[in-house]
């Protein structure tokens, strides 16, 4: 199913995401992270009324790539996790699906975005330091990782 990519890169398409998708970006999270989200749980934040949620989809097949979520609450979001299939990533998705989410933020009155990213995650810090993500705080032992080892999570602010 994904070998054609070594010949034909992927074109993308970023669209809002409806509960319907809870099961496919449950898989990606799963494929992503070591203790992923349930369908159910991402079912019930794609319905929440102060949640925004953009898919990366193939514009040829429409398949689901990844997704950033984002809840909201007055003119600040939290941005609660974003995911890129492992067997599209270093195409550059993650920053085009950031930056098509940071717009939809702004469109929502958004005015200051945060969000966690662990410490050792230089592929996803390049990504928001160059959306303008700054560091504003360190949350240590945040994260659990699957061998039971924390490791600290940077908190970064990107002011619109």
């Amino acid at each position: 199913m994904w070998s054609f990519f070594k010949k034909q890169k992927p074109t993308l398409e970023i669209r809002q995401l409806r509960p319907a998708q809870a099961k496919d970006c449950a898989a990606i999270h799963q494929a992503t992270f070591p203790f992923a989200w349930s369908a159910d749980e991402f079912e019930r934040l794609l319905a929440a009324d102060n949640v925004f949620a953009d898919g990366a989809f193939n514009s040829r097949s429409a398949t689901l790539f990844g997704f950033a979520l984002s809840r909201h609450a007055a003119d600040e979001a939290e941005l609660l996790s974003v995911a890129i299939d492992p067997r599209v990533q270093r195409y550059g998705f993650g920053g085009k699906l950031m930056l098509a989410h940071l717009q939809q933020a702004e469109k929502r009155g958004i005015r200051a975005m945060f969000l966690e990213v662990e410490e050792t995650n230089l592929p996803a810090l390049t990504v928001y330091r160059r959306l303008g993500f700054a560091e504003v705080g360190r949350r240590v032992g945040y994260y659990r990782k699957a061998d039971g080892t924390k490791s600290t999570a940077l908190v970064l602010r990107r002011q619109a």
